[in-house]
């Protein structure tokens, strides 16, 4: 699915790039670039710290500081981006950042094989 969501980027800024220009390319890159990188911080913190336990607890505990990093990197990103480059293109960051997000919450129904 990141693989995915990585080429949807890319894609979409192209896209971006032939209607809007290179700031709105950009835009969309960072946009996107924020849910992979939040995307990658889950699959990190969901993999760390302690031997594997089947406890149902430690399980859902495991899960929400995985989410609990996920979203405070998307916060961080998002505060980064607009506090760094102010002149961003706020209406394709967004969008591009919000489509994003539904990716990550999708790769939930995408099974590997």
């Amino acid at each position: 699915m990141l693989r995915w969501q990585i080429v949807g980027t890319l894609l979409a800024a192209g896209l971006t790039a032939a209607a809007l220009g290179l700031r709105g390319a950009i835009a969309v890159t960072l946009g996107g670039a924020i849910g992979v990188v939040a995307a990658i911080a889950f699959d990190l913190a969901s993999r760390s710290s302690g031997a594997a336990s089947s406890d149902a607890g430690a399980v859902v505990f495991k899960a929400l500081r995985a989410e609990a990093v996920k979203i405070g990197v998307m916060i961080a990103l998002l505060i980064a981006v607009l506090v760094v480059y102010k002149d961003v293109m706020k209406l394709p960051f967004i969008a591009a950042f919000i489509v994003s997000m539904l990716g990550i919450s999708a790769a939930f129904f995408v099974r590997e094989e």
